[in-house]
């Protein structure tokens, strides 16, 4: 964070996985994230590669996630 912070850059969201990952979200689509399933990693890292704004992670109890992204762009795991 504080690297982020030395760049000026706004820290948009916060994501605590269930098993203890973290995210934080910077600018329109930076990330920076540690303890995440692979799944999530490869879905945030193409949608940063594609120049995506990344709005938002979320994760549920039971480790399910939700990646919101520009307008009204969603990419999910196995939602219940």
């Amino acid at each position: 964070m504080t690297d982020l912070n030395d760049r000026n850059e706004e820290m948009r969201d916060v994501a605590f996985s269930p098993d203890g990952g973290w995210s934080i979200l910077y600018g329109s689509n930076g990330f920076i994230r540690k303890g995440f399933p692979a799944d999530v990693e490869e879905a945030l890292a193409e949608l940063h590669d594609e120049g995506s704004e990344i709005k938002q992670v979320t994760f549920a109890p039971d480790g399910s996630w939700v990646i919101l992204f520009d307008s009204n762009g969603y990419w999910h795991s196995e939602l219940p």
